[in-house]
């Protein structure tokens, strides 16, 4: 079954958190969810998620996300540290970003992110804790 709707501005609205786990979602709905739910606080996407830098830099651009505190995405092996840097920069709320051990980032560069968190002053946990 799909789930479509012919306003997302207004199907989204409210919405605040979403999980969404073994199913396949496109990217295209993770940005639409993205871009069109201005109070999203939480997005757990359990699926791949094809998305890339150049997506996240477009997404950001398009889109606060202000009140963005939670996002995991548990397989995003497209996404580096430049869109940790970006979501980081953008995201004045979040607070936790994972899962970054499917995403394409070596411990060494996760390390160097979590110093660059700490020296900012930055309340943000990249998750998992040990790569």
């Amino acid at each position: 079954a799909y789930l479509s709707y012919t306003n997302p501005d207004a199907f989204f609205l409210n919405l605040q958190r979403v999980q969404i786990s073994y199913c396949d979602i496109t990217s295209a709905v993770v940005k639409s969810l993205l871009t069109n739910a201005p109070f999203l606080r939480s997005m757990t996407i359990g699926s791949n998620v094809e998305m890339t830098d150049g997506d996240m830099f477009r997404l950001l651009g398009e889109c606060s996300l202000e009140n963005l505190e939670e996002l995991i995405l548990s397989n995003a092996s497209h996404l580096t540290a430049v869109s940790v840097q970006l979501l980081a920069e953008n995201c004045p709320k979040l607070r936790v970003l994972g899962s970054l051990t499917s995403w394409d980032i070596t411990p060494e560069e996760l390390d160097a992110l979590r110093i660059l968190i700490a020296v900012s002053n930055t309340d943000l946990t990249l998750w998992p804790i040990t790569f």
